[in-house]
């Protein structure tokens, strides 16, 4: 780490804090609702003028139906927020604990503004804290795709299933376009000209292809290419992932939650990344990194394991675990479903467990050949 990087995390704060949209809890969601459509930011909700939560995108997608009648007190989480004297470091850390694109600034209990994804990213470049590092170190494979030819509704399953907020779209195996989970609040949610919808449309839209509604400007960069470089597209162009293609083949995703976690990694050398847990599911943080930390002891040393990634996220009453383990050998991911964010996570960590067995035995067995030649 160079000498103003250790400089600039040891001062605290160092960017500017940009005015915040906050709303009351009692007002309606589909005001909160226009607000992030127009803005493409997180909008903070007060609830006797005190810091309540937030809402974004994700909240909106799990809210669809009659918004007129509805709280935000009813809608938004309990996301993190950043102080006044919160290092570069401690910024990743918030904002890599969920998806959000901006936390609120707090002074004790008063709302200074927000700091956006954005606002890190380009920190981060300025600060050069992701230089040696390239996009295939980082990058999320394969990338997940969808043919332009298949329908929004296939796009929706693929996604929860995926655990992921955007698809690579795609004819025959050729990068089309792009598709998120913005882009669908967008579609199904608001009328063209912004204003909340009341219900209706919803399954002739999820009929449509996804040719219809994806975008087709997309930000690509190749595997060999410096993270920094994936970073400076991201700051450049407002978005929070590019694709990592050769050529019009589609190969990754890097994202912000990869910059935000490789910063940490640097930092404190931790093995174990847990995020996106929220309210009483936090209640069981440290049962869940031990049990991690214990897999990763377990097998680590043999398969030289470098850091163990869990994301959580909730659909109604239902939990989606997305695990990421790195290693010297490649990449291990796998996805599990449950009634609960515990057994979702244990479930995802036994598909984990396999794979990686399974590669220990298949090293064992090399070894073995190698000493019988």
């Amino acid at each position: 780490m160079n000498s103003r990087a250790r400089d600039n995390k040891q001062r605290g704060f160092c960017m500017d804090i940009k005015e915040a949209y906050i709303i009351d809890s009692n007002e309606s969601v589909s005001k909160a609702f226009s607000e992030i459509v127009r803005s493409g930011l997180s909008v903070i909700v007060t609830k006797d003028g005190k810091y309540a939560g937030l809402i974004d995108d994700r909240e909106v997608r799990q809210s669809i139906g009659d918004t007129s009648n509805a709280k935000c007190a009813n809608v938004c989480v309990k996301a993190p927020t950043i102080a006044k004297e919160s290092t570069l470091e401690d910024m990743c850390r918030a904002f890599f604990t969920g998806r959000f694109k901006s936390l609120p600034v707090l002074d004790r209990n008063k709302i200074l503004g927000v700091v956006t994804r954005a606002d890190v990213i380009a920190e981060l470049l300025n600060d050069k804290l992701i230089e040696r590092k390239k996009v295939e170190d980082v990058m999320s494979v394969p990338a997940m795709t969808i043919d332009a030819s298949d329908t929004v509704a296939s796009a929706k399953n693929q996604m929860r299933k995926g655990n992921v907020r955007r698809l690579v779209v795609t004819s025959n195996g050729n990068i089309k376009g792009i598709i998120s989970t913005f882009d669908l609040v967008q579609m199904q949610v608001f009328s063209k000209e912004g204003a909340p919808k009341l219900g209706g449309e919803k399954t002739n839209l999820d009929l449509q292809p996804v040719s219809s509604h994806m975008r087709e400007e997309t930000v690509r960069i190749e595997p060999e290419a410096p993270l920094a470089e994936a970073a400076r597209l991201m700051a450049d162009h407002g978005v929070s992932a590019v694709i990592v293609a050769k050529g019009q083949k589609p190969l990754g995703m890097v994202s912000a939650r990869d910059l935000f976690e490789t910063v940490i990694k640097e930092s404190k050398k931790e093995r174990v990344f847990i995020s996106g847990l929220d309210g009483s599911d936090k209640e069981n943080y440290d049962e869940i990194h031990d049990h991690a930390t214990a897999l990763i002891e377990k097998l680590g040393k043999s398969l030289e394991i470098e850091s163990l990634s869990i994301h959580v996220k909730k659909y109604g009453n239902k939990y989606s675990v997305h695990a990421r383990v790195d290693t010297k050998m490649g990449m291990v991911t796998c996805s599990d479903t449950g009634w609960d964010a515990e057994s979702a996570i244990n479930g995802a960590l036994g598909e984990v467990k396999k794979i990686l067995m399974k590669r220990k035995q298949s090293k064992i067995k090399g070894r073995k050949v190698d000493r019988d030649d």
